[in-house]
């Protein structure tokens, strides 16, 4: 089994309880800490071009909300403007041992994906 099949069994087949505290704890403050920073990027210049980009090309079926906008657009739009508000004034949380912005990357995507399917 290759790598990308190997994260995807883990993926569908781990449970809430097979995360030790810590973890936990730091997905909610991901969560957290991504919904706040997209939150405060929603009226930035570049969430009202994505918005009304996202309005203009009505692609796909709006089942996924676009954070702080009244509004929802397909998955993958709602993914991409959420992301990019989640990221649009730079505040949002760090992963040191690989340098990156894991919650913006990581939530907006599932947010919007689990939304659009009706996941718990």
């Amino acid at each position: 089994m290759g790598l990308t099949a190997q994260i995807a069994n883990y993926i569908v087949s781990a449970k809430f309880e097979d995360f030790t505290p810590n973890a936990v704890f730091a997905a909610r403050h991901g969560i957290i800490d991504c919904i706040a920073c997209a939150l405060a990027g929603a009226k930035e210049d570049l969430t009202g071009i994505l918005v009304g980009f996202a309005q203009d090309t009505g692609s796909g079926v709006a089942r996924a909300t676009l954070i702080g906008q009244g509004m929802k657009a397909s998955a993958p739009m709602a993914a991409l403007v959420n992301g990019a508000m989640g990221h649009a004034l730079d505040y949002d949380d760090i992963a040191r041992p690989f340098k990156g912005h894991p919650s913006v990357v990581c939530l907006p995507p599932a947010l919007a994906v689990g939304e659009d399917v009706g996941a718990s």
